[in-house]
């Protein structure tokens, strides 16, 4: 797959403290401060982009998260162990436009897109 980019808004996101409370929106973890000026921040950032390009928040990561949310680790011990999971990048269409930009090996490319997904040769034997 691979991603036209050219004409829309792309969000890439590093895996710290932002990464974390976007997923955090994004999976209801902030719905108790449902009114407040931080919500709205991330509400509003998930609003103004048509893609977001960040680590995969797999399993592992729910758990650091959810450690994080209940008190059992400080805000430097969640950037610190999202960096120790090593996770991989995922990127996420979130308008009907950063849709439309995603472009499948059939369709064609251009110098304005970025591919997304790369061939990786099997390990010797497979």
């Amino acid at each position: 797959m691979s991603v036209k980019t050219e004409g829309i808004r792309i969000a890439e996101i590093p895996a710290d403290i932002e990464w974390a409370m976007l997923i955090a929106y994004h999976r209801g973890k902030l719905e108790t401060i449902k009114e407040s000026a931080f919500y709205e921040k991330y509400k509003m950032f998930s609003r103004q982009n048509d893609m977001v390009v960040g680590n995969i928040a797999n399993d592992k990561m729910f758990q650091v998260l959810d450690d994080f949310f209940i008190g059992n680790i400080t805000d430097a011990a969640l950037v610190k162990s999202l960096a120790a999971l090593k996770l991989g990048k995922q990127y996420t269409a979130v308008t009907p436009k950063g849709c439309s930009a995603v472009m499948t090996r059939n369709s064609r490319s251009d110098k304005n897109s970025r591919s997304v997904i790369t061939d990786t040769p099997s390990p010797a034997g497979s």
